[in-house]
């Protein structure tokens, strides 16, 4: 499985992976645990609605998210100049 926190380029959505599958989303403040299971290059996070969100682990490590919002683990999402 996963493990560390993912987060978007903003800051503002945060996803922190642990073991035995459970995953804890940070959205405005707001923290929601959910369940998840990664299938080849999916991470399916339980939706607490019903159904699942679907997200894709990229070949640089990030994840693909919700509305093409790339997920970044531990804050490494600070785009560098060159």
């Amino acid at each position: 499985g996963l493990s560390g926190t993912y987060s978007d380029e903003t800051g503002m959505m945060n996803y922190r992976f642990e073991s035995g599958g459970k995953v804890y989303m940070e959205m405005m403040g707001m923290e929601t645990e959910l369940k998840y299971e990664v299938d080849g290059k999916k991470v399916k996070i339980q939706n607490p609605q019903g159904g699942n969100m679907i997200f894709t682990l990229l070949d640089d490590g990030s994840i693909q998210g919700l509305m093409g919002a790339k997920l970044y683990k531990d804050g490494k999402n600070k785009k560098t100049k060159k």
